[in-house]
């Protein structure tokens, strides 16, 4: 396990460290994958991220690079903190989250991160890169473009997330994790918009995977969703 004794926020996370809590978060990530954990909850990292909003970028480097579930995690919580409150530094925090995009590689991981930076620094600006992302065919990138959509979906932004919906569909993507982040999406679109969701549903219910189906009607009624499912 990678320790990095140098690392101020390394060695704060190792304190609360629990193999206890370690046992059960496996369970929640891929077989296989390399992804150490320490057993630190989401808490403690935050509190730790708070305590470290301005450590030095070469410290962040080494967390993100480590295969230490929880230096990565609260890495990008420091990142997300700073880029929220130093608006001049955002295209800087941006620059240097694209050269540790494979560090990025489980979905919670993913998740947080994907709309508070990526889709919140894109949302004014060329989305070339997420297009990029989303033809990669690289899960994890992919599922970033995907869910970096949040943040657009919340301006009533839904173009990319119905163009991003519509690739996983046409490709024959046979990824539960972006079967379930287009879905959530979607879902996202009905919350603020719901025609334009069963517009949506009315092209490719019938085709889309199940489980992006599911996700997408979640919040709909019984019966509309039992109608959704007969397609």
């Amino acid at each position: 396990m990678t320790i990095l004794d140098d690392n101020p926020v390394a060695q704060a996370l190792l304190k609360h460290a629990n193999n206890a809590h370690a046992e059960r978060f496996t369970h929640f990530f891929k077989p296989g994958q390399h992804n150490n954990l320490l057993g630190v909850k989401m808490p403690v990292q935050k509190k730790v991220a708070k305590e470290f909003i301005n450590i030095d970028y070469v410290f962040l480097g080494e967390l993100l690079e480590s295969f230490v579930h929880e230096h990565r995690m609260t890495a990008i919580l420091i990142l997300i903190a700073r880029f929220e409150k130093q608006k001049k530094m955002q295209q800087e925090i941006y620059e240097f989250l694209c050269k540790y995009l494979d560090y990025i590689n489980t979905w919670d991981l993913v998740d947080t991160v994907s709309a508070k930076i990526f889709g919140a620094y894109l949302f004014q600006k060329d989305r070339t890169f997420l297009y990029h992302c989303m033809n990669s065919g690289n899960l994890w990138r992919q599922r970033l473009a995907i869910v970096a959509t949040q943040f657009f979906i919340a301006q009533k932004d839904y173009k990319d997330t119905l163009v991003f919906s519509e690739v996983v569909i046409r490709e024959k993507s046979t990824e539960d994790l972006l079967h379930k982040a287009c879905g959530w999406m979607l879902r996202e679109i009905g919350n603020e918009n719901g025609e334009i969701l069963r517009d949506f549903l009315r092209l490719h219910a019938g085709t889309m995977p199940r489980t992006m189906l599911r996700y997408a009607i979640e919040k709909m009624s019984e019966k509309e969703r039992k109608s959704w499912l007969k397609c």
